[in-house]
Parts: C-alpha cells; sequence; structure tokens
C-alpha cells in the first residue's frame, strides 16, 4: 500500500522501468539483474529508513525533538531535492544517458553500477514517501517517536522492508517479472512520461519552497533549476566538456548561493484562519463552543485532499459554522505543535481533533476523513451530545 502513495509513485515508476528493460536479457542474466536490482533498492530503502531514524535519535539527544517529514521543513533541503529530480527527469527527456542499456550492461560495465543506482532509487523513495506517510503509518509512527532507540530503530526498518517488499518478492520469485511487459518501442514513451512525473514533483516541491521562504526564496529556486538544467544540457551536449564545467558549476554555485541564503518567509495561518494555542482552544470552549483542531502542513499531501475534497465542501462549510476552528501549520518547524501531535500518539500530521464543551476528551477523527463522518462528528458537537 504505501507504494501506491503520490510521493512515492515517481520514484516507483523509475524502479519499473529499469525491471522492465531487465527482460530483454536472456534468462539467466535477466533473473540475475532482477535480482540485484532488488537487492540494492531493498538496501537503498532500509538503510536510508535506519539513517532517518539515526537522525532522529541524534536530534532526540541534541535535545531536538523532530517528527515525520521533518525534512521537508527545511527549505535547503527541499531546494537540493527539487534540483536533483529535475536532473533525472532530463536523463528521460535524452538530455543525457543516466540508464546504461541491458546488452551493453553486461558487456561493458560493472554490474555495481546497476547496484548502486538501485540503491540510489531507495534512498530517493524513502526522502519522498515519509511526508505523506499518515494515512497508513500515523499510529505506528507515533508509537516509534515515543519509544526507544530500539523502538524507532525497529519500527524504521518494517517501514523500509515494507517499501521494498514489491522488489523482495521479484528477487525471491523471479517468474512474477514475467508479468511485466516486454521491452519495446513504448519503453521510450513511457521514459517521458516518468520525466513529466518527476518534473510534477518538482512543481510541488517549489510551492512547499515558496511556503516556507516567500515569492522571493520561491523566485531564486526556479531560477536555479533553470540554471542547473542548462548545465546538465551543456556538459551533456558540449564537445570540450571540461570547458563546460568549468563556466556551468560556477554558474550553478552562484545562483544555488542565493536559493540556499533564503530568508524563511512563512505565515503559519492566512488572515482567514485562526492560529492554534492551548489558550485559543479553552477560550472558545468556555464560550460554550465546539473547537475543531486541524493539524495540517503545505507539504503534506493527504493534509490538503483532506481539506479540498472533504472540509472544503459546501455541507461542511456550513456544519462548522458553529463550530471554532484553530489551524496548526506544521509547514516550518514548531515545537508547541510537535509536542501536541505526541500528546495524541502522533508523529506527524494530519491531525484533527474535536472538542465538545464538557468533554474530558476531544474526538480524535481518523487521518483520511470522510464527508459523512465529519458531518456525523460535527452535528454530534453543535447539538451538545459528545462520543
Amino acid at each position: 500500500v504505501l507504494n501506491l502513495m503520490p510521493c512515492v509513485l515517481p520514484v516507483l515508476g523509475l524502479k519499473v522501468f529499469g525491471l522492465v528493460r531487465a527482460r530483454g536479457e536472456d534468462a539467466d542474466d535477466a533473473t540475475r539483474t532482477l535480482r540485484k536490482h532488488a537487492l540494492g533498492y531493498t538496501i537503498g530503502v532500509i538503510g536510508s529508513m535506519e539513517l532517518l531514524a539515526g537522525v532522529v535519535l541524534a536530534l532526540r539527544t541534541a535535545g531536538v525533538e523532530t517528527g515525520m517529514g521533518f525534512q521537508l521543513q527545511e527549505p535547503r533541503f527541499v531546494a537540493f531535492l527539487a534540483v536533483l529530480l529535475v536532473v533525472l527527469s532530463l536523463s528521460f527527456f535524452g538530455v543525457f544517458e543516466l540508464h546504461v542499456g541491458a546488452t551493453e550492461l553486461s558487456a561493458k560495465v560493472d554490474r555495481s553500477e546497476g547496484m548502486a543506482k538501485s540503491v540510489g532509487e531507495g534512498v530517493l523513495t524513502v526522502v519522498l514517501a515519509t511526508p505523506c506517510s499518515a494515512p497508513f503509518l500515523g499510529t505506528a509512527i507515533g508509537f516509534a517517536f515515543a519509544g526507544s532507540a530500539p523502538v524507532i530503530l525497529a519500527v524504521f526498518a518494517a517501514i523500509g522492508f515494507g517499501l521494498a517488499l514489491p522488489f523482495v518478492l521479484i528477487a525471491i520469485f523471479p517468474a512474477l517479472a514475467k508479468r511485466l511487459p516486454k521491452p519495446g518501442a513504448w519503453m521510450v514513451n513511457l521514459q517521458r512520461f516518468l520525466g513529466f512525473l518527476l518534473l510534477a514533483t518538482v512543481i510541488w516541491l517549489a510551492w512547499v519552497h515558496g511556503q516556507l521562504t516567500g515569492v522571493t526564496g520561491m523566485t531564486t529556486l526556479l531560477g536555479l533549476l533553470l540554471t542547473a538544467a542548462f548545465a546538465t544540457w551543456w556538459i551533456a551536449s558540449a564537445s570540450k566538456r571540461w570547458v563546460a564545467v568549468l563556466v556551468a558549476l560556477p554558474l550553478v554555485a552562484f545562483v544555488g548561493h542565493a536559493t540556499w541564503s533564503a530568508p524563511r518567509d512563512h505565515t503559519p495561518v492566512s488572515e482567514a484562519e485562526q492560529p492554534w494555542s492551548p489558550d485559543a482552544v479553552q477560550t472558545s470552549l468556555g464560550e460554550g463552543r465546539p473547537v475543531l483542531v486541524i493539524f495540517t502542513a503545505d507539504w503534506c499531501l493527504t493534509c490538503k485532499a483532506n481539506e479540498r475534497l472533504v472540509l472544503g465542501r459546501e455541507d461542511v462549510e456550513e456544519a462548522l459554522e458553529g463550530v471554532t476552528v484553530l489551524v496548526g501549520d506544521w509547514t516550518a518547524r514548531d515545537e508547541a505543535i510537535r509536542a501536541e501531535l505526541a500528546r495524541h500518539g502522533r508523529a506527524g500530521v494530519p491531525l484533527y481533533l474535536l472538542y465538545v464543551p464538557g468533554a474530558d476528551h476531544p474526538e480524535v477523527w481518523p487521518e483520511l476523513l470522510g464527508a459523512d463522518e465529519v458531518l456525523e462528528a460535527l452535528d454530534r458537537a453543535t447539538s451538545g451530545r459528545s462520543t
């Protein structure tokens, strides 16, 4: 199920594309290549999940508490990831050759190169997957972050194994790969399509960067992406590649420095929304009004889907007229929000809490909202009934 998350699909497409190419080899070579790809991908996924767990533990030791998706709260990391995906997309559009053909691979290139690429794909999958893991992993991650070091390491390893499981099964049962289509001319169109998927992810990352740094910061990132794309094309096509490298890389570094130095300019809550705080919750409850607290983040695709498809519905908005809505925006780091998430057993967003006057505890809604359930809960709250 984790492999179907929207954050993961572009990278998953890269991996499937590599497996399809392996079918062009003879049976024995194809089996070995599939197993190498699957093993490398699994090492990349589980290894990077454990590295992520190690970062969490190191930050905890340093007195800094974190939550799931914390890497996308750092605009410099978002910019780096956007540049990486732009370069990968150029490979899929044929600007330069990143993938080595199956026959050429077996004849001229050491197999470790393909293995290293698979490991890298596994790492990239983890980087993109963690911010939108909440619908399936919210409780498990919350349990892990509240536990000891062995618990965190074990849970993260289990999540990594789950991400890699489809490819582990292919390594164990190579016959499963026969269900993949055979290589052919259609792969060129697939390659271009995957390139567009990567660029769609870049658009999302640029928007997240803009939410963290403002319009100026996002503009410098777009300039960096254009410069990186130009530099990649020039270096790949130049007859004197060393000249292109000497000129293009300093240019990328110059524009990259402007992006790196972009100050944070994040407005947590819009003027139409009320920011969350414990005092604001108690004030509204004291006035006899139910309170809905929405913990969200701009980089959380699940949050945005819930807000657009459920909370933004006309009938739901009408039901919210008698309810105080408070928004806790976790796009950027906020220790108070992180602590509140942890208090309710969560390590990431979304989190929805419905407080009713007179009730001892808030009603915790699921990560994936349904309109009928939301309307029923709001009706209970406004009519004075609590669960």
